[in-house]
């Protein structure tokens, strides 16, 4: 009986331990990752470049970006305030990742700035000179 038991706990894990829903590269280190859900999807730096070990830059739930080859766009809601398993949709944020910059693991925000408003996004974008990037991957479930 006790044999039982542990190979029942045993497929329970390894049927829990199927790796993450979605993981889309969106460029060579950044990556678009949900580990259970897809409202957990978050931007994330792939430090192997692989997609095996990453760093979240911005987290959940990103769900549009789009990209050239100097900056990465963002769209997000963030989690409800005492929920993080909630997005709140009433709320925007909207982010820009300087890819150029050299990524630290220790600190993860260089070269991101955000959160942002929209007014303040498209001012931003506007003085960077990128107002052509176009939000080419779009979770239209997420917005």
């Amino acid at each position: 009986m006790k044999k039982v038991i542990v190979g029942l706990l045993v497929c329970c894990f390894l049927l829990g331990c199927n790796g993450a829903i979605i993981v889309r590269r969106v460029t060579t280190y950044y990556y678009l990752v949900a580990i259970d859900a897809e409202e957990q999807l978050a931007l994330s730096y792939a430090i192997g470049g692989d997609g095996s070990d990453i760093n979240y830059i911005i987290t959940q739930t990103v769900f549009a970006v789009g990209c050239d080859s100097n900056y990465l766009i963002a769209k997000q809601h963030p989690s409800k305030s005492g929920n993080p398993f909630v997005e709140n949709k009433s709320i925007t944020n909207y982010y820009i990742v300087h890819l150029n910059k050299e990524y630290d693991a220790f600190k993860s925000t260089v070269g991101l700035i955000g959160p942002l408003t929209k007014d303040e996004f498209y001012k931003k974008r506007k003085e960077l000179n990128i107002e052509d990037i176009k939000f080419t991957i779009v979770y239209k479930n997420l917005e």
